[in-house]
């Protein structure tokens, strides 16, 4: 796990050798997965998340924060 010191670089898990989400589960909005989360921050520290996440469901923009999520159900 990465936990940054700089507040606009967001939170990042990597990939588990044993899946850590339960088997069979089926969230009460039946959402499947995360589709694609968009993520702002400064325009300097883009390429640093890039280089640290080659997960496509993140986009990177300018901005601050999560701008939105989209769900796969």
């Amino acid at each position: 796990m990465l936990f940054p010191h700089e507040l606009r670089l967001p939170f990042m898990m990597t990939y588990f050798n044993q899946d850590p989400k339960p088997t069979n589960f089926i969230h009460p909005n039946d959402v499947k997965s995360i589709g694609e989360v968009s993520f702002g921050t400064k325009k300097n520290l883009i390429p640093i998340v890039n280089e640290l996440c080659d997960d496509d469901r993140l986009v990177i923009t300018e901005g601050d924060g999560i701008t939105y999520v989209n769900y796969d159900q």
